[in-house]
């Protein structure tokens, strides 16, 4: 009898530990997933970042990688599911940090930073958004610090499993790439505008490239140019305006005076001293560029009747102030102290170069003749100063400004204009200081 009792304990025994086996977590070599399972095929970018055809994540990420690092794009809508949420403020900020995808994986996601609810209104509860959430996101998108593929901070929600808000409307431009508004629009709206201020939307304007006011180096500190375009219509200053697709420029060569553009940005009316400059405002960029016959932005030869002045030549007094001085073809130059600390002095050495200080002027006057343009050729820089003058450096031909073209360290060229005088100011925050502009040859170019 014990050995029957003994049996049935040891049988119970074991049936219990085969029980908690069942318990214990499997080895972590063993895959989670079924074996033979495919891995989450590639999504082909599809959509045009349009309200009526967002991209999908794919190619959101695809625009984003074209992008330099830190450059932000103009608004687009982009469509996706929400795989994670990072944080929802109801606070203050009423924004939210989360990532959308294709599928709703956390695979190939978004981010988008700080982003507002629907119809960009605060967060105002932690459930207003959920993970399997469809959403079509509007903002700007930007590559951050080249790492980071987001939405910037302040996009906001178009629509949320397929409900909008009755307020919002899409974003509107004035015009369209392919129906671009004249110079005399653009002109119009502009006038239509309280002083400094700017439009709520951007516009499409399209023009031909008449003066390009950027100097290389400005183009190399600011990575953007300054430059004129027009058409029959009138013309307009496009203001630190960004290359094709908004990217940066890089040499002032890339943009040439008869190229066709489309440019979008902002239109603003510039009031200084009670002048207005209509410009297409800082934040513009190239949306289409057809290379037109060119025009010379500085330094080469152009068609005309040249003088060349070698001021060496011309009988100054060692050290000695300059202040009028007549060319063997009758044009006149007139030096000026103008608001500055010093007034302009010739120096022998180095080659004979008048010097220009902060604020001095130089008044080319050709009398019955048209100077189309006028490159100075500078003496040498010596350890790392340069001599080509201040980056405020400007001219006035008529009532045109310039801004000079600069190639290497000692030509400074003014193009692009016909007028009987020219008066080149070497303008400085200051009376004093500043780059001079060492003046050692004058080459004058005249209309025939």
């Amino acid at each position: 009898m014990k050995k029957i009792i003994y049996s049935m304990m040891m049988i119970a025994l074991m049936a219990f530990m085969f029980v908690s086996c069942e318990d214990v977590p499997a080895p972590y070599d063993v895959p989670e997933t079924p074996q033979g399972e495919e891995p989450e095929k590639p999504i082909e970018p599809a959509g045009d970042g349009s309200v009526a055809n967002p991209f999908n994540v794919a190619a959101a990420h695809q625009l984003i990688e074209s992008l330099g690092a830190d450059v932000l794009s103009q608004d687009v809508y982009v469509k996706g599911k929400i795989s994670s949420i990072d944080n929802i403020d109801t606070g203050n900020f009423g924004n939210a940090t989360y990532y959308i995808s294709d599928t709703g994986s956390t695979s190939n996601q978004l981010e988008v930073f700080r982003g507002y609810s629907l119809g960009g209104e605060k967060f105002k509860v932690a459930d207003e958004i959920k993970v399997g959430d469809e959403v079509v996101v509007v903002g700007k998108v930007v590559n951050f610090k080249g790492n980071t593929h987001e939405f910037t901070t302040g996009s906001k929600i178009h629509s949320l499993n397929g409900k909008t808000a009755t307020e919002e409307k899409p974003t509107e431009f004035i015009g369209t790439i392919d129906d671009p508004i004249t110079i005399a629009k653009a002109l119009e709206v502009i006038n239509g505008l309280e002083d400094n201020a700017t439009t709520a939307t951007a516009a499409y304007v399209k023009g031909k490239v008449t003066k390009v006011l950027s100097s290389q180096d400005n183009v190399t500190k600011y990575k953007n140019m300054n430059y004129i375009i027009a058409d029959e219509t009138g013309e307009i200053q496009v203001y630190a305006g960004k290359n094709l697709d908004n990217k940066e420029f890089t040499s002032v060569d890339q943009l040439k005076v008869g190229d066709e553009v489309i440019v979008l940005g902002k239109l603003m009316k510039f009031v200084k001293d009670g002048k207005v400059t209509p410009e297409i405002a800082k934040g513009n960029y190239i949306v289409k560029l057809t290379s037109g016959s060119g025009g010379n932005a500085g330094g080469d030869n152009v068609q005309g009747i040249t003088t060349e002045v070698t001021v060496s030549t011309l009988g100054l007094k060692d050290k000695a102030n300059v202040t009028s001085v007549n060319l063997a073809d009758g044009t006149t130059l007139t030096c000026s102290k103008e608001d500055g600390a010093t007034a302009p002095t010739y120096y022998a050495g180095g080659g004979g170069a008048i010097r220009f200080y902060a604020k001095n002027s130089l008044l080319l006057d050709a009398g019955n003749k048209k100077i189309i343009q006028v490159l100075i050729t500078t003496t040498d820089p010596y350890q790392s100063n340069k001599y080509n003058g201040n980056d405020l450096m400007y001219a006035m031909a008529g009532d045109s400004k310039l801004i000079p073209s600069r190639k290497g360290d000692t030509q400074v060229t003014f193009a692009n204009f016909n007028s009987s005088t020219l008066k080149i100011v070497n303008d400085f925050s200051d009376v004093k200081g500043g780059t001079q502009l060492r003046v050692l040859k004058l080459k004058i170019t005249y209309a025939e």
